[in-house]
């Protein structure tokens, strides 16, 4: 379970069910900050000598950077944009998937992560998604989501994706306490030497 997280399997960008994933980013412009904290390649800090899992941020403009992602075999599995943004006190992580394992996407899905970034370590927590599975049960109209149909037609309620919009998902960030369990397990990174 714990490679995982680290990773963020190609897998469970591909096919929803695994991570909550948007069509439309958690922010807005006026929250962007500067993404460079996050420029330079992390190493998982808890066991950096297991394989080589990283991740590598690089400037693209003044508020936006390119991340790849490897595994623990050195193959580049995921490629997109990445924006460092504030609500409140709050730091997150929206990350749009370009490639997952080398092939294009054919929807560019954002997934947010909050974050801690300092120079030398780097914290981030996926929005957990059987907690918001289970609140989107409860409270169907919190946030606006499609479902996926399968091969046969039938609708399963663990394919889904966020179709509110930005604003919206700006405010459901803000309204979540900072201790909530909306968030999942939290992943330390180091830079790599």
């Amino acid at each position: 379970m714990k490679r995982f997280w680290l990773m963020l399997p190609a897998a469970c960008l591909l096919l929803t069910g695994c991570v909550v994933l948007s069509v439309f980013p958690f922010y807005g412009e006026s929250d962007l900050v500067s993404s460079e904290p996050m420029f330079g390649k992390w190493i998982p800090a808890e066991d950096p000598n297991v394989g080589r899992e990283s991740y590598l941020f690089r400037k693209w403009d003044a508020k936006g950077c390119w991340f790849e992602g490897t595994d623990s075999d050195g193959h580049t599995n995921l490629v997109g944009e990445a924006h460092l943004f504030q609500l409140g006190s709050n730091h997150y992580l929206d990350l749009a998937v370009d490639q997952s394992d080398g092939a294009p996407q054919l929807l560019r899905a954002h997934l947010v992560l909050k974050v801690s970034v300092s120079s030398s370590a780097l914290e981030w927590q996926l929005l957990d998604f059987d907690w918001m599975n289970a609140l989107l049960r409860k409270e169907p109209g919190k946030l606006s989501r499609q479902f996926q149909r399968d091969s046969n037609g039938v609708v399963r309620d663990q394919d889904w994706y966020l179709t509110a919009s930005s604003r919206e998902l700006r405010q459901f960030l803000k309204d979540l306490p900072a201790d909530s369990p909306a968030w999942g397990e939290k992943q330390r990174w180091k830079r790599a030497p």
